[in-house]
């Protein structure tokens, strides 16, 4: 299928004022610049269409075809104009001047749209630009930069669209333009200034929608590498996790070339879902080596927050290698709870917020488990683990945990590790569930405490063993279960292989040739009637 794009870089011919960074002089987007490739984005869905076209076609124009500087880009003509670089005047001769008068740490956000490579250390330089399915209408204008107030601003709406025409709309920026007047559209080497990603913060309200962040390969990538985002926020989307689209032809799940990269795009996702949205990306700073930004709190304060807080029910949020659930799964519960998701990328740590008054019926039952995922759950895989991992091939699942747990009146921080003799299970009927209680209020594990009351010690902490089963909707599975002592410390650095090879070995509770579907952290909320909450300020854990 063929999309109508609109692209907006900068303003028409002879409408252009100087801007601070940079200096005028002509096209970033003549025929060989296509900065609308944008191709726009051709990760219009997370399938490819049936025909493997995603994205725009057509030929660049030729000079001949281009005669009035007009730049033909996905299917619509542009008459653009734009700062070029420093230097004489390819058309009269005369010295340009640098109207850049200090390099700056974040990429320029002005009227013009333009980025002068002299104007950061990064050696960025290129045009920002709006673009959109051109199904459903978006503030997007072609010709002119989406600027407002401070910040590049896109609002529309999405419907939904199996065909995935309407596959929403972005801002885009194009990162090595060469400027002058036939300005060409070249790869960015951000291993070359060591940059190894972007912190962007966007503001405004992607009415419910993911936003993906896209670096296109190619001047007319179709099938960009992305990393999605929760909704507005501020992130650091790393390099290493922008993954070309699992439905690409070519190196599908693979890291983008940092070498290689014409744009960045941030995007709202369309055809999955009807919303309105309104969003503004106020600030992009490049993250470099050795100069990422440093967390105030220090290594064992709160992660920044990440998207905005989720209520729903069942609500999700992908962190990086985590899916963070509210999973209020207990429906004659009563109260409210919100999760917070906490993320920064680097390191490779996530968290979360809850904010929480719900209660069982008796106060004795679990309520909700919002937690953190990696791997699997009810059949879908979440985050770095993407599929089962038969434990006698693993050594070791090294996490180190940061927690608060409040003041809830019945609660508990707990792993939650789910094995099954099938590698993916549509629920856990027939599996094994292992939980390791660090810390706790009020209520006590499922079961009962085994003949001879057995305990578990490790790192000098002993864990109560208790066994026992459950049986609902879902199944029936075995339960066993470590308890710590509460109040011993509020930070843990485990191996929770550990605890499994102890329930193998020792307890005999499953066979060590079962599958390890995931591990999940969190709080089981019992009994938070008037209010509370509990914070996972960092959390981290693989499985080797």
């Amino acid at each position: 299928m063929t999309h109508k794009m609109k692209i907006a870089s900068l303003l028409s011919l002879g409408l252009v004022s100087l801007p601070a960074c940079g200096s005028p002089s002509s096209d970033p987007f003549d025929s060989n610049s296509s900065s609308a490739d944008d191709d726009e984005d051709k990760n219009d869905s997370d399938e490819k269409d049936d025909d493997g076209d995603k994205g725009e076609t057509g030929e660049e124009p030729t000079d001949d075809d281009d005669s009035n500087g007009d730049s033909t880009t996905g299917g619509e003509t542009n008459t653009t104009t734009s700062p070029g670089t420093t230097g004489p005047d390819p058309d009269t001769g005369e010295e340009v001047v640098d109207y850049c008068d200090v390099e700056v740490l974040d990429i320029p956000l002005e009227d013009t749209g333009w980025v002068g490579r002299d104007c950061t250390p990064y050696g960025i330089q290129g045009a920002w630009y709006c673009y959109d399915d051109g199904v459903v209408e978006t503030s997007c204008v072609a010709n002119t930069p989406p600027f407002k107030d401070g910040a590049m601003c896109l609002s529309g709406s999405t419907i939904e669209d199996d065909t995935f025409a309407a596959y929403g709309a972005g801002i885009g920026l194009s990162l090595n333009d060469s400027g002058g007047t036939t300005s060409v559209k070249g790869p960015y080497d951000a291993t070359a200034y060591g940059v190894i990603g972007f912190e962007i913060e966007i503001t405004g309200d992607s009415g419910g929608l993911p936003i993906r962040v896209q670096m296109s390969r190619t001047a007319t990538d179709e099938q960009s590498p992305y990393a999605q985002l929760p909704g507005a926020g501020t992130y650091k989307v790393m390099l290493e996790d922008v993954l070309v689209p699992t439905w690409a032809d070519v190196g599908a799940g693979d890291p983008i070339d940092p070498t290689t990269i014409y744009d960045l795009q941030i995007q709202v996702v369309g055809a999955e879902a009807e919303a309105s949205y309104d969003i503004c990306v106020a600030r992009v700073t490049p993250i470099t080596d050795g100069s990422t930004p440093v967390d105030p709190t220090g290594s064992d304060g709160p992660l920044p927050a990440y998207g905005s807080e989720q209520c729903n029910g069942f609500a999700t949020t992908d962190v990086g290698d985590y899916m963070l659930q509210n999973n209020i799964w207990n429906e004659s519960a009563s109260g409210t709870q919100c999760v917070q998701a906490l993320y920064d990328n680097n390191p490779r740590e996530a968290g979360f917020i809850v904010n929480t008054s719900l209660a069982s019926a008796n106060g004795s039952e679990v309520a909700s488990y919002p937690s953190l995922v990696y791997g699997w759950h009810y059949g879908d895989w979440h985050g770095g683990l993407t599929s089962a991992r038969q434990l006698s091939t693993v050594t070791s699942i090294p996490s180190t945990w940061t927690f608060d747990k409040g003041s809830a009146a019945g609660i508990n921080v707990a792993y939650d590790l789910w094995l099954h003799a099938e590698p993916n299970p549509a629920s856990p009927n027939g599996g094994t569930e292992v939980m390791i209680w660090v810390d706790y209020r009020g209520p006590q594990p499922i079961g009962a405490r085994p003949g001879g009351n057995p305990t578990f010690d490790y790192k000098g902490d002993s864990y109560e063993v208790w066994t026992g089963s459950v049986t609902n909707s879902d199944g029936s599975w075995n339960v066993i279960s470590y308890r710590r002592a509460p109040g011993q410390s509020t930070t843990v650095d485990l191996d929770l292989k550990a605890f499994l090879d102890h329930a193998v070995t020792v307890m005999n509770f499953f066979p060590a040739e079962s599958n390890l579907l995931s591990v999940q952290a969190g709080f089981e909320i019992f009994n938070a009637e008037g209010g509370a909450t509990a914070t996972t300020a960092r959390y981290s854990v693989s499985i080797e």
